[in-house]
C-alpha cells in the first residue's frame, strides 16, 4: 500500500510541470505587414505595340523582403499603356509618362512608363523570280509563280505573318495575293530571310477568282508587303508583270 501512495505523490508533482502555461512558439507570430512596395524598372520606356515586364518587391518595416504577397496592378491611362495582372505593360499609343501602380496590403508602389513611336523594321527586296518586266502566262489562278526574297531587320522581337499583294494596274475585282502568308519569327536586331510566293488571283470575297473577275491580259506595276501589325512594316517595291491567257 505504501508503494501505491508514493506513485500517486510523484504524479501529482509532475503534472503541473506539463500543464498549459503561456505558448511562446515563435512560429505562431503574426506575419509582418507590407510596409513598402518598390516597382522596377522605373522609369521605363516602351514603344507602341511592345511589352515591358515590371516587377514589384514587397518589404516589411525593417526592410526585409516579403515573399508570397498578393499584388494587384493598375494603370493611370490604359489608352496609352495598359498592364496585366502580372505587371506586363504594353504600349498602346505615344504618350506618357503613365503611372503604373502595384498595390499590396494597401501599400502602393509606382512606376512611370513612357510610350514612344514604334521603330519600323528595315525590309529589303533581295531578288524576284521571274524578273521584273516578265510576261506570265496564267493557266492556274490559284498558282501564280512569282517568288520574292526579302530580308527583314527588326528592332524588336516579334512573331506574326507577312502579307503581300500586287496593287496598281489590276482589274478592280481582281486581287493578287499570297497563296499562303508565311508565319515568321523575328529577333531583335537580327536579319531574317523570308520567301513570299506563289501568289493567287482572288475575287472581292477572297475566294478563287474566275476569268470574269480577272480578265486577261493586264499589267501590274507594284507589290506591297506588310507585317500583321503594320506599325512594324508596311512597304513595297516597283515590280512590273504582264499576265496573259
Amino acid at each position: 500500500m505504501t508503494r501505491t501512495r508514493g506513485a500517486i505523490l510523484v504524479l501529482s508533482v509532475l503534472l503541473p510541470a506539463c500543464g498549459g502555461g503561456g505558448n511562446t512558439d515563435s512560429s505562431l507570430t503574426a506575419p509582418m505587414a507590407v510596409a513598402t512596395v518598390t516597382v522596377t524598372p522605373s522609369p521605363a520606356t516602351v514603344s507602341v505595340g511592345q511589352p515591358v515586364q515590371l516587377t514589384a518587391i514587397t518589404k516589411d518595416v525593417n526592410g526585409n523582403v516579403l515573399t508570397g504577397r498578393v499584388i494587384s496592378w493598375s494603370t493611370s491611362n490604359a489608352a496609352v499603356a495598359n498592364v496585366t495582372a502580372t505587371g506586363l505593360v504594353t504600349g498602346v499609343e505615344v504618350g506618357g509618362p503613365v503611372t503604373i501602380t502595384a498595390t499590396s496590403e494597401g501599400t502602393n508602389g509606382l512606376a512611370a512608363v513612357t510610350v514612344t513611336a514604334a521603330v519600323p523594321a528595315t525590309v529589303t527586296l533581295l531578288s524576284v523570280a521571274p524578273s521584273s518586266g516578265s510576261t506570265i502566262r496564267v493557266t492556274d489562278f490559284a498558282n501564280i509563280p512569282i517568288l520574292l526574297q526579302l530580308n527583314i531587320a527588326s528592332p524588336v522581337s516579334a512573331s506574326g505573318k507577312v502579307f503581300s499583294g500586287f496593287q496598281s494596274g489590276r482589274p478592280p475585282s481582281c486581287y493578287i495575293v499570297l497563296a499562303a502568308a508565311p508565319s515568321v519569327t523575328l529577333f531583335a536586331n537580327q536579319s531574317q530571310g523570308v520567301t513570299l510566293g506563289p501568289y493567287q488571283f482572288t475575287n472581292v470575297n477572297g475566294a478563287r477568282a474566275a476569268l470574269a473577275d480577272c480578265p486577261l491580259p493586264f499589267t501590274v506595276t507594284s507589290v506591297g508587303y506588310e507585317w500583321n501589325d503594320p506599325t512594324l512594316f508596311n512597304v513595297g517595291a516597283a515590280l512590273t508583270y504582264t499576265f496573259v491567257p
